[in-house]
């Protein structure tokens, strides 16, 4: 089954699918980081996203949204998968790279927190070529240990 990208708004039909989907580390960060369940994070972080997008199969099935939320001068990347994605991670693993690499020549630099103990979000993260502060940043909002992650653009040569 082959798995396409799509730019999304804020009126994309994905995103109540993929919130009843949502992986549970997905949501247990959310929790950690919000003090707020998967699906009104899901719905925060499309409200204030600067651009957004979806990847889903070409049945229609979302597997997972990401985007660029500005805030306080920042650009905080932000990625939230269903639990489908598992069948479909090699194909979107090649797909997904090229899109985060655009982001980041287009906004300079992205980062974010990521819980812990989502191994599977952190070697993700790892593999797009993110840096991983592994001295705790910030304490979730009971206590869980999150990480500062970070990608800057490659100055231009001329």
């Amino acid at each position: 089954m082959a798995v396409k990208i799509e730019r999304a708004t804020h009126k994309t039909k994905h995103f109540a699918a993929l919130a009843a989907a949502m992986r549970d580390d997905d949501r247990r960060e959310a929790l950690a980081m919000l003090g707020m369940g998967g699906a009104p994070a899901l719905f925060l972080s499309m409200y204030c996203s600067r651009e957004m997008y979806t990847a889903e199969t070409d049945d229609g099935t979302p597997l997972c949204a990401w985007g660029v939320c500005t805030a306080n001068g920042l650009n905080l990347i932000w990625f939230i998968a269903s639990r489908e994605i598992e069948q479909h991670k090699r194909e979107l693993l090649t797909l997904t790279r090229g899109e985060f690499d655009a982001l980041l020549e287009k906004y300079g630099r992205l980062e974010n927190l990521v819980d812990a103990r989502s191994k599977k979000s952190l070697r993700f993260i790892k593999w797009l070529g993110f840096t991983i502060n592994q001295e705790p940043l910030a304490a979730g909002v009971n206590g869980e240990v999150l990480y500062h992650f970070y990608k800057e653009a490659e100055p231009c040569v001329q």
